[in-house]
C-alpha cells in the first residue's frame, strides 16, 4: 500500500535505540578493584563561601555546578575532534571508576564521579549527554538514589525544552527518541509520554503512517509496562485498525494477542473474547494452533460466567487436541470442565469427567493427572453419598501416588476418613451454586503414548491468509 506501513513491520526501532544507552563495559565480576586507564585529576576545590541557611537544607544540583575542570580545555571555543576524543576517553574512564566504587559498596563516591562525568558530557553535545543521563539515571533508580534521579530528570527536561527552541538541532528527531527512552530508564512514564504523544500527533498531522505506527508502538508498550491497561487497549486497537487497513496479517495477529492479554490482565474476560474468536478465524486451517486458542477462549468464557459457552469450548478444546495428539491441552480442558461443573453443582457431570480423566491420564502416561482426577472423583462420590465408590477412587489415587512417590499418606488418610460413617459426606471443593445437572457426552478416545507438554505462553505458528 503506497504511503502505508510495509507488510510485517514490527517495532524494532525502540530496541535499537535503547541499545545506545548500554556502554560496552566489562561485567561487574570482571571489574578490577582499581581501574587502570587515563589518570584523571580531581578538580581543585575552591574556597567555599559560608553557606546560607537555605543552602544547608537544599544542596545545589551537582549537575549544575560550574567550576573549572582539568579535563576541559581552557576557553569556551568548540572542541576540536582530537580534544573531543580525549575528553570522551577520559569520561569513559570516569564511568568505569564510578562502577568500581559502586561494586565496592561506596555509592556516594560512585555518584560523585558520575555527576562529574555528566557535567562534562555537555561539552560533547546533547546526544552523548542524554545517553549518559539515561545510563546513570537507571543505576540511580536501581540503587534507590531518589535525589540523583530527580537531578537527572530535571536535566532531561531542560534538554527537552532547549531542543524545541530555534535554532532547531538537525538531529532533533533522534534526540526526542533518546529522551523518551531516558525517561523510561528513570521510570518516569508521564515524562516519556510528554515525548511520544506530541510525536504521534505530528505524525498524524503529516499523515506519516510509519511514524504513527512507531509512536503508537512506543506508547502501547509504555502503558503495558506500567499496567495502564485501559490506555494500552486503546493504543492497540488503533494499531489493529492500521494493520487491517494495510492488510498486514502478521501485525494483525500480534495486536489481537496483545489485546487479549491486556483485557485478561485488566480482569475483563468478556472484552478478550472477540479478539480470541478473531484469532481462531485466522488460524482455522492450522489445527496445531486451535487447541490452545480454544482452551484460552473457554477460560475467558468461564471467567465471564458464561457457563454454556465455556462448556462448549472446553469440550471443543479436548476434541481438537485428540485430532492432533496434543494430550496436554486435552487434559487441561477436561480438568477445567470438571471444575466448572463442580462450581455450578453439576455433580453427576463432574463425576463423569473425572472418572474419564483417571483412565485418560493412564492412556497418555500422565499418572499425575490420573492421581489428581482420582482424588477429585473420590471427593465428589462422597458428596453423592457413594462411600464405596469414593473409597475405590481414593485407592486408585493411592496406587498412582505410590508409583509417583508423591503424597501416599494423603490418600491413606482419605481412605481411613471415608471409612468412618460420620465423615461419609466428605468436604466440599468449592461453594456450590444451583444449575442444571446434565452430564456431558464425552466419548473416550485413545491417544498414543506421548509426553504431555505445557501450554505455551503465546500462540505458535504462522498465520495464513484466508
Amino acid at each position: 500500500m503506497q504511503g502505508g506501513i510495509p507488510r510485517g513491520v514490527t517495532s524494532g526501532l525502540a530496541g535499537i535505540a535503547l541499545g545506545l544507552f548500554a556502554i560496552a563495559l566489562p561485567s561487574s565480576a570482571q571489574l578490577p578493584t582499581r581501574v587502570l586507564g587515563p589518570q584523571i585529576k580531581t578538580p581543585p576545590k575552591t574556597q567555599a563561601s559560608p553557606p546560607k541557611p537555605q543552602e544547608d537544607r537544599f544542596p545545589p544540583n551537582p549537575l549544575e555546578i560550574q567550576e573549572p575542570d582539568p579535563l576541559l580545555p581552557k576557553g569556551k571555543q568548540p572542541l576540536s575532534a582530537a580534544e573531543r576524543d580525549r575528553l570522551r576517553t577520559a569520561l569513559d574512564a570516569l564511568s568505569l571508576q564510578g562502577m568500581a566504587k559502586l561494586q565496592e559498596g561506596k555509592p556516594q563516591e560512585a555518584f560523585d564521579l558520575w555527576n562529574r562525568e555528566l557535567r562534562l558530557r555537555r561539552a560533547l553535545g546533547y546526544r552523548e549527554e542524554v545517553i549518559a543521563l539515561g545510563r546513570v539515571g537507571e543505576t540511580a533508580w536501581q540503587q534507590s538514589q531518589t535525589q540523583e534521579v530527580r537531578y537527572i530528570s530535571q536535566r532531561l527536561q531542560q534538554i527537552q525544552a532547549e531542543i524545541q527552541k530555534p535554532p532547531i538541532p538537525t538531529d532533533r528527531a533522534e534526540l526526542i527518541e533518546l529522551l523518551g527512552l531516558a525517561y523510561q530508564l528513570i521510570r518516569s512514564p508521564d515524562l516519556a509520554l510528554s515525548v511520544y504523544e506530541p510525536k504521534l500527533a505530528q505524525a498524524r498531522q503529516r499523515k506519516n503512517a510509519l511514524e504513527e505506527f512507531n509512536a503508537l508502538n512506543e506508547i502501547g508498550l509504555l502503558h503495558l509496562n506500567w499496567f495502564r491497561y485501559p490506555n494500552a487497549a486503546q493504543t492497540y486497537r488503533d494499531l489493529l485498525a492500521i494493520a487491517r487497513q494495510n492488510q498486514d496479517l502478521t501485525s494483525e495477529v500480534l495486536y489481537l494477542i496483545q489485546l487479549t492479554y491486556v483485557h485478561e490482565q485488566a480482569k475483563q474476560p468478556e472484552q478478550a473474547v472477540p479478539y480470541l474468536e478473531a484469532l481462531l478465524q485466522i488460524y482455522q486451517d492450522q489445527p496445531e494452533v486451535l487447541p490452545a486458542l480454544t482452551l484460552r477462549l473457554a477460560e475467558n468464557y468461564d471467567a465471564a460466567k458464561n457457563v454454556e459457552k465455556a462448556e462448549q469450548n472446553y469440550q471443543a478444546a479436548y476434541t481438537l487436541s485428540q485430532a492432533i495428539t496434543q494430550s496436554s491441552y486435552g487434559g487441561d480442558a477436561l480438568q477445567k470442565l470438571g471444575l466448572l461443573y463442580r462450581r455450578h453443582d453439576r455433580i453427576d457431570a463432574a463425576v463423569q469427567v473425572y472418572d474419564f480423566l483417571v483412565d485418560y491420564g493412564q492412556t497418555i502416561n500422565d499418572l499425575y493427572l490420573s492421581m489428581n482426577a482420582a482424588d477429585q472423583l473420590g471427593q465428589l462420590r462422597l458428596l453423592q453419598k457413594d462411600t464405596q465408590g469414593a473409597i475405590a477412587a481414593f485407592q486408585q489415587g493411592l496406587q498412582f501416588a505410590q508409583v509417583l512417590q508423591l503424597r501416599p499418606e494423603y490418600f491413606t488418610q482419605r481412605i481411613e476418613k471415608a471409612q468412618k460413617p460420620s465423615n461419609s459426606q466428605g468436604q466440599p471443593l468449592d461453594s456450590p451454586s444451583s444449575g442444571p445437572k446434565v452430564a456431558p457426552q464425552i466419548a473416550p478416545q485413545v491417544a498414543p503414548q506421548v509426553a504431555p507438554t505445557p501450554m505455551p505462553p503465546a500462540i505458535e505458528g504462522k498465520p495464513k491468509a484466508s
